[in-house]
């Protein structure tokens, strides 16, 4: 430590910042404070000047770098990296046909292949280059929710999509620099387990509903009917038989996974063959499932050749790698290309065009291009600069930067805390910086293509780790190590951007022979498994207690040895917080208007307020005494290391 961080060190600890000048409170900074190597926060410490915080992370990650290769030669390696791939392109293949939807997404803008291609780009370069190597990366669900809030705000001002969303990329990506830059990831630790429990617990409430809703949404809808039918037979079923049938397959998925992860509790083949099938419990469950859907294809055949019925749905995916984008005359273009830019003109102005076309802005009919660009040259940076448009831009990257401050940090700290041998840390340490300044690049770099964001993503993180802990059974599946390498997220990106090329014969990909039942059961059991008490979630656990009489509470777990009433309000609270999440995110279905249309883009800032209520709110219903009972006895994995003064 040098003299310039030692002199911080001790003004912070007399409850002084000497960064900003101002006092801090007592436990804040007792949380700040710098801590030894191998502690439960090592990477989060105080670290004075510009960049200090990446460069001690690349630092201490350099000393392990070709081991990060060399390790990754391990059966665990192949068996994590089909878990991941399945669970990660699922989830975005059902995101994108969301985020790809004409009446309630962006209108054909973005779709499948730009969520497919972000994720696997940024993931392979961020899996080589991070400190923090296994964060899984992808576009996640509150991403879409943005984006489609993003492209409604554009519409609003009437500029271009592609244009007004790679300024808003350019202002996050450059808040999460600066962020990064001035070691700012360090105030995640005063998110306490309180909001780690009920922030991964809502994330994958969105996964469950996502995937029951994408099921649900198969069901025949008759209003489908109108028209040619070939353009909506992807999408839904077209008689109940078919629905049946891909609810089959969904239970398959979703079922199969859970009892092939839970078959090393059971008497089953010996050890090894029992570990097998965890291993690869999604892998089976997927195959099977796809095994019984086409085994049953010569009934599908006849049924099809006799009734006219429609074969189950399958994942729908572009014939070519090309721009989602479909010409609609209200863009005013006739084609797009990859590279967007930072135009803001008055009109939709990206790609080519008809310079005598009529404008359908109200105002410009009777205009032409000409008309309101005067001699200015028609290309790809339009006609004139909405310094306006800019500004707005600033302000709304404004909640979706402390939305990918929680959801990166978060997903970095509940994947490497606890999770390695005796519930200590990954063994190479944690990394936080230079991860979260990847983060940063990624969003300013990847809406430029027009591409979407990605962050590090929950539940997927925690649980790409659990696939590759190699366990004791006979010590009650105690973890002996981690194959903690950067070969299992490489290839998984890779097959994710592969997959938008492999042929499957007659014309299709060969991931379009996945039906649609089976990639919705796949979404749920990636939710079911992060909210089961196994994943180490407390308010799960808790929220059993509240069906179970005080004697059968456990005796092992700390927070049962408070009052009843007490640890009983505070999984209210958390629960509380995680219905208003709820509520904020749905607000577009209370009532017609913009309020309610675009105020689920300030989600993230009631994030934000749970710290302060946690610590000033909660402590005048429950005793300090037992509130650390549920935020002391164990960190969000199951370590019995002490938290001092959490929030």
């Amino acid at each position: 430590m040098d003299l310039r961080e030692a002199t911080e060190m001790s003004s912070v600890r007399n409850g002084i910042n000497s960064s900003s000048g101002v006092y801090e409170d007592e436990d804040d900074v007792a949380l700040l404070s710098a801590e030894p190597a191998g502690s439960r926060y090592q990477g989060l410490e105080i670290k004075s000047g510009l960049c200090r915080a990446v460069m001690d992370d690349y630092a201490r990650r350099s000393k392990v770098y070709v081991s990060d290769f060399t390790d990754g030669f391990h059966l665990k390696t192949l068996s994590a990296t089909m878990f991941m791939f399945f669970a990660t392109f699922a989830s975005t293949v059902a995101l994108g046909v969301v985020v790809d939807d004409k009446a309630t997404g962006t209108n054909n803008c973005m779709g499948v292949t730009e969520l497919l291609l972000s994720l696997s780009i940024a993931g392979m370069v961020h899996s080589i280059f991070s400190g923090c190597p296994m964060a899984v990366l992808r576009p996640t669900g509150p991403i879409t929710l943005f984006t489609i809030k993003l492209y409604g705000l554009a519409q609003a001002l009437d500029v271009d999509f592609f244009s007004w969303f790679a300024w808003v990329g350019f202002w996050v990506g450059l808040y999460m620099i600066l962020i990064a830059a001035f070691n700012l990831c360090r105030y995640i630790r005063l998110a306490s387990r309180f909001l780690h429990d009920m922030f991964a617990f809502f994330v994958c409430t969105i996964y469950i509903h996502d995937g029951i809703a994408g099921l649900v949404g198969l069901w025949p809808d008759a209003s489908k009917q109108i028209g040619d039918r070939a353009e909506w037979q992807d999408d839904n079923c077209d008689g109940p038989a078919c629905w049946y049938f891909s609810f089959i397959l969904f239970g398959i998925t979703l079922f199969g996974a859970l009892f092939f992860n839970a078959v090393t509790s059971t008497r089953l083949l010996n050890e090894a063959g029992r570990e097998l099938i965890k291993d690869y419990a999604l892998t089976i469950a997927v195959f099977l499932a796809i095994f019984v859907g086409y085994a049953s294809q010569p009934a599908q055949d006849w049924a099809h050749s006799n009734n006219n019925t429609q074969y189950i749905p399958h994942i729908t995916l572009p014939s070519t790698v090309t721009p989602t984008f479909n010409g609609l005359v209200s863009h005013n273009r006739t084609s797009r290309g990859w590279f967007v830019g930072l135009s803001l003109s008055p009109r939709r102005l990206l790609g080519e065009y008809n310079t005598t076309e009529q404008f359908d802005k109200p105002g410009h009919h009777g205009k032409n291009f000409s008309d309101i660009c005067g001699n200015n040259e028609v290309g790809a940076f339009g006609c004139e600069f909405d310094t306006a448009s800019v500004f707005l831009a600033a302000l709304a990257a404004i909640p979706i930067t402390f939305w990918f401050y929680f959801d990166q940090l978060f997903s970095c700290l509940l994947h490497q805390i606890g999770m390695g041998p005796d519930g200590k840390n990954l063994e190479k340490g944690a990394y936080y910086h230079s991860s979260f300044l990847w983060m940063g690049i990624f969003n300013m770099v990847l809406p430029l293509f027009g591409l979407p964001f990605v962050t590090a993503s929950l539940p997927h993180s925690p649980q790409f780790v659990r696939a590759l802990q190699v366990t004791n059974p006979k010590k009650g599946g105690a973890v002996r190590k981690v194959v903690d390498s950067r070969l299992a997220p490489f290839f998984m990106y890779l097959l994710c951007g592969v997959a938008l090329y492999l042929p499957g014969g007659d014309g299709r990909k060969l991931l379009q022979l996945v039906p649609k039942g089976v990639v919705y059961g796949i979404l749920t059991f990636v939710g079911v498994a992060g909210v089961l008490p196994e994943s180490g979630n407390q308010l799960s656990k808790r929220a059993l207690l509240l069906f179970s009489f005080p004697s059968e509470y456990p005796k092992s777990e700390k927070y049962t040895g408070s009052t009843t009433y007490n640890m009983h309000l505070f999984t209210f609270f958390q629960a509380t917080a995680l219905g208003i999440c709820w509520l904020i995110t749905k607000s577009s279905s209370f009532g017609q208007g913009d309020f309610w249309e675009y105020i689920g883009i300030f989600f993230p800032l009631w994030i934000v307020a749970l710290i302060p209520l946690r610590k000033k709110f909660i402590p005048l219903f429950i005793p300090e005494e037992d509130l650390s009972l549920y935020l002391d006895s164990e960190n969000s994995h199951g370590s019995e290391q002490k938290l001092a003064n959490p929030v």
